[in-house]
């Protein structure tokens, strides 16, 4: 049997890794522009290193006595990818690279 997503999904949820679906740029738009955010500061913008000024979800929690921000930019996509196979799941860094060349996960070089 190769490896696949279904091992890595698998292996991930075995270990208690955090993981999530990355929600693209343009349902982020959508979900801004119906209002639904805009009344509960539940956006912001910050600057990317790589890409610019992004606009993206805050935090949807307001405490009084311990506000909460955002204070750095989300990961690109890939960014954390590599280390987390190797560290937190086992894998090899060939296990790692037949992953990428399969299209099964991207690595930022």
């Amino acid at each position: 049997m190769r490896p696949s997503r279904h091992l890595l999904i698998a292996r991930a949820a075995s270990e208690a890794t955090m993981n999530a679906p990355v929600l693209p740029q343009k349902r982020l738009v959508i979900v801004g522009a119906t209002g639904m955010v805009g009344g509960y500061a539940l956006h912001y913008a910050l600057d990317h290193p790589a890409i610019g000024e992004i606009k993206n979800l805050g935090l949807a929690i307001k405490l009084s006595a311990t506000p909460g921000r955002v204070r750095t930019a989300p990961p690109r996509l890939g960014e954390h990818t590599r280390s987390v196979l190797h560290n937190d799941l086992g894998l090899l860094d060939e296990e790692i690279s037949a992953f990428e060349a399969r299209g099964i996960v991207r690595t930022l070089k």
